[in-house]
């Protein structure tokens, strides 16, 4: 595959709408921000992104998605936006349908409340809150790294020395169970215990779907491996051998035998094989030298299995086939998409368009009348946008994919936050009746302009054949 044959086009682009202004450099205000964080819904049609400006945001793709030609690329407007508010993480719900408005979840930490579900569809609206509190200082963690378990009914959220799994169906309650990742030093000084496990906070999390098991990351740069998605013990825990200060993503390839570890401030992802312990390989020449979170994006293909990632200097680089490889090497491709940090790479399951996301936040001296630079900086993204690439490399790419049992998890979310309420928050204060229909009613709880709401929903489902699986 070379760079003639991804023959990326911008077909969608939020274009200057993020990036028109100057904003404070300690305090977000407007639109102008970069993005902070993104991730692609499993059903393909939509993402959600976190920005500069603290608030979340659901940018639904159009169904004409791959019909934009030249240089006429769709307009990406916000569907929903949310209020303001500091996090650190987010995850999407595994069973996400853009169609049913009951799937389409998202679970956020907000600073100084409990862990907050919400809606893609109508982000300032809550339908559970899970509490993780200090016992000491009976102060509420927000959690810095979330990830749902493979049987969706529950979840995991990393914080300080902490790893709590919380059951989704119990509203209002805290973890059903907690621990610590890293010995005491009591425990160290009287047992000597050699592995002294995660320091600082858990910053990434990552759940193998053939072995359940969590894979997490913290600021001290160590990885954990946990048996059972984060409730056994713990197998192992390794320090980075690279030169960085933290772990900012982890991810499980398809087999769950090889780790991908991407370190904060540092040009380079580690690979590691957990049959053997040992690194397998070194991928360099990243480009991501920054404080800023850099995300990566595994790719299998019929060759093997590709690692995408974007770095501060706008281009995405490729390596290819990594798991047959030993050693460090440099990226196979470099493909110039941006004019500044690229922060997220998402790769569409028809393997005909990716999305990225760029935009950083830079030092910007105002001008005086005379033209000299002078006052405070401030902060201010050169290019903050999201862009939807067109490319052609549907007949190689095998996106990897776990399946979840949601059965479990949509029973008890429908009978215990839907049907159990005789009214929504809304309809309490007009008086109004619950409508009838779980789909009807859901549409309802998320707010005003229920049946035009409902109905703009499915047409917004980009219609973007799957390649099919082998």
């Amino acid at each position: 595959m070379t760079l003639q044959e991804l023959m990326p086009r911008c077909i969608a682009s939020t274009e200057k709408i993020f990036s028109d202004h100057t904003i404070s450099a300690t305090t977000p205000d407007g639109d102008t921000n970069c993005f902070r964080l993104a991730q692609l819904s499993p059903d393909g049609t939509s993402i959600v992104t976190y920005s500069e400006d603290q608030r979340l945001r659901t940018f639904v793709l159009p169904t004409t998605l791959l019909d934009s030609h030249g240089d006429d690329p769709h307009q990406l407007e916000p569907y929903s936006t949310s209020r303001p508010f500091s996090s650190h993480s987010f995850v999407l719900y595994p069973g996400f349908n853009l169609q049913d408005p009951r799937t389409t979840l998202v679970l956020q930490s907000r600073a100084d409340v409990p862990i907050r579900l919400t809606n893609a569809l109508d982000l300032n609206y809550s339908h559970a809150s899970y509490p993780l509190i200090n016992p000491t200082t009976e102060a509420f963690i927000c959690p810095h790294s979330l990830t749902f378990t493979r049987d969706c009914e529950r979840f995991v959220a990393g914080a300080k020395e902490t790893i709590a799994v919380f059951d989704i169906s119990r509203d209002g309650q805290g973890p059903v169970s907690t621990f610590a990742t890293r010995s005491g030093r009591k425990a160290r000084k009287s047992y000597g215990e050699a592995e002294i496990g995660l320091s600082g906070l858990v910053t990434a999390m990552d759940i193998s779907g053939p072995t359940t098991a969590l894979a997490a990351g913290s600021t001290g740069a160590q990885v954990a491996i946990y048996d059972l998605a984060g409730s056994g013990e713990k197998i192992t825990s390794f320090s980075l051998e690279t030169d960085c200060t933290g772990v900012s993503q982890v991810k499980w390839d398809g087999t769950g035998n090889y780790l991908f570890v991407a370190g904060r401030q540092s040009n380079s992802l580690s690979v590691y094989n957990m049959r053997s312990g040992r690194r397998q390989c070194l991928l360099t020449g990243r480009f991501a030298k920054t404080t800023q979170r850099m995300g990566f994006q595994l790719v299998q293909t019929m060759y093997g299995c590709d690692v995408w990632a974007g770095g501060t200097d706008g281009n995405l680089r490729i390596w290819k086939n990594v798991l047959s490889k030993e050693g460090s090497f440099d990226a196979t491709e470099t493909l110039p998409i941006h004019a500044d940090a690229v922060s997220n790479i998402m790769v569409h399951d028809s393997g005909s368009v990716f999305l990225t996301t760029c935009g950083q936040r830079n030092e910007v001296w105002p001008l005086d009348k005379d033209g000299s630079e002078n006052g405070d900086p401030t902060g201010h993204a050169s290019e903050a946008c999201l862009k939807a690439l067109a490319t052609q490399i549907n007949e190689h790419v095998h996106l990897l994919h776990v399946h979840y049992r949601a059965t479990g998890f949509m029973s008890a979310l429908v009978n215990g936050l839907y049907v159990d309420s005789e009214k929504s928050p809304g309809d309490r204060s007009r008086g109004r009746s619950r409508t009838k229909g779980r789909r009807g009613y859901m549409v309802t709880r998320m707010g005003a302009s229920d049946k035009e709401q409902l109905s703009r929903t499915p047409a917004g489902c980009a219609e973007l054949e799957p390649h099919k699986r082998s």
